[in-house]
Order: C-alpha cells, then sequence, then structure tokens
C-alpha cells in the first residue's frame, strides 16, 4: 500500500532544521558558555559553533562562548564535554 503526504505550503526544511527541530528543539537561541580539553574541542576552532562563537584559551582547556538553538541534542553534547569549573586555571 503506497502512502501519500501532501506537504504544508508554508513549509520551510531549512528553517526547520535552522530552528533546531531535528535536535529536539524549538528554534530558542540561547548563549552558553562551557569549557572542553583542548584536544577534544580543538575542532571547535575550526567549525565554530556559531558566527558569534568566542574562545577563550586556558592552560589546558577551552572556555567557548556561542549562541546556539537550544536543543536536546545540544545539551547531550555539552553534558558529555563539560569540565569543571576551575579546570585547567
Amino acid at each position: 500500500m503506497a502512502h501519500t503526504f501532501s506537504r504544508p505550503k508554508d513549509f520551510d526544511l531549512k528553517k526547520y532544521d535552522d530552528d533546531g527541530r531535528f535536535g529536539f528543539g524549538e528554534g530558542e537561541r540561547i548563549s552558553d558558555t562551557f569549557r572542553i580539553d583542548k584536544i577534544a574541542g580543538r575542532h571547535l576552532l575550526e567549525t565554530p559553533l556559531s558566527l558569534d562563537q568566542q574562545v577563550v584559551e586556558l592552560k589546558n582547556i577551552y572556555e567557548i562562548t556561542a549562541t546556539v538553538v537550544d536543543s536536546e541534542v545540544f545539551w547531550r553534547w555539552v553534558r558529555g564535554w563539560r569540565q569543571t569549573e576551575n579546570a585547567g586555571e
């Protein structure tokens, strides 16, 4: 049995993705600051999380501040890398 689907005329896939819907977000943007080990976070220097990303280099870690879509996928990723508040200073 074939299934059909009529896409709503006002649906914009790029906007849907930009709003973080595939990452379980609702489009709300937040600014977050977190710390990540330099080895693990090196990729963030080449592929920033956002255009306004700022990086502060401490002894063994980077402190990253960026505006991102508030989504479950982002928070899972951050929790996986977050460092203690005084680590590496």
